[in-house]
């Protein structure tokens, strides 16, 4: 891993972006409706809605970002998922990773589920994330050596989860892990946000994560972080971590959870299909 500028305090990072990231939630709740239709204004790329809140939010990061840079954090490199001129692969020192809101449909609906994740990466690699999931309270973050928390608490992934495994994630990639795992497996409701699906067992209500192929950057990067520092994992179905080029690629099927129960799960999952499941 490449060593970081020595003007960066991960940890001072760390408070101001979670400030921030509050902050951001704050104004996505003002156009959020519990169980309603948002009253932000709804646009469409391709299929994929995007809201005037998604943008607002956005706004307020990047321009905090560039803030922070001129603090003392730069340079500050700025990649999210609303602005596709940043998706033009890694540049020298730190990058901001936005999803503004992830889970834009659940958002729309008024679920609860859907979140802000914020990811900073050197050199490729997960070093800081922010994730909020503003409708319930909730705030997950990490940095490299400082350790994850859970609603500012200390918290470690249970390195053998009693079964079955709670499990969430889409029908088809959970149909395959559990034919091919070989071990007892509870499916639970799905979390619409796919950030926030990859860190919920740091809040014990989960042990296992999954996702269809599709995932991006902005996806995954904070809740890369979060589980790593909680003594967890993120890997590719061939059990290797996700690889960020930050040029708007899609990452393969991702599983999420404890070493331990992805070190007793891969070994069978490696010479199965997961490596073939389609993103639909």
């Amino acid at each position: 891993m490449s060593a970081l500028p020595l003007s960066v305090d991960l940890a001072d990072l760390a408070n101001r972006l979670e400030k921030l990231v509050r902050e951001a939630g704050e104004r996505a709740l003002a156009d959020w409706r519990s169980g309603e239709r948002t009253i932000a204004r709804i646009e469409w790329k391709g299929s994929s809605p995007v809201t005037s809140a998604d943008h607002a939010v956005d706004a307020m990061i990047s321009a905090e970002v560039a803030r922070l840079a001129s603090a003392g954090f730069g340079p500050l490199h700025y990649h999210s998922e609303e602005r596709p001129e940043s998706w033009r692969g890694a540049a020298d020192g730190l990058t901001i990773v936005i999803d503004p809101i992830d889970g834009t449909r659940a958002f729309m609906e008024g679920r609860d589920d859907w979140c802000i994740a914020l990811g900073v990466l050197h050199a490729g690699e997960p070093l800081l994330g922010l994730l909020h999931v503003p409708a319930r309270g909730e705030m997950f973050t990490a940095h490299r050596g400082g350790g994850a928390r859970f609603q500012g608490q200390p918290v470690t992934l249970a390195a053998e989860p009693t079964l079955p495994v709670r499990t969430a994630g889409p029908r088809s990639v959970f149909e395959i892990v559990t034919r091919e795992a070989g071990i007892a497996f509870e499916s639970m409701p799905n979390i619409a946000a796919l950030a926030h699906r990859l860190v919920r067992p740091l809040a014990g209500d989960l042990d296992l994560a999954l996702a269809r192929p599709g995932a991006h950057d902005w996806d995954i990067v904070a809740a890369h972080c979060i589980l790593r520092e909680a003594g967890g994992a993120l890997l590719w179905p061939d059990g290797r971590s996700p690889r960020y080029a930050l040029t708007g690629e899609e990452h393969p099927a991702l599983l999420a959870g404890s070493l331990g129960l992805l070190d007793q799960l891969m070994p069978s999952l490696l010479t199965g299909s997961l490596s073939a499941a389609k993103r639909g």
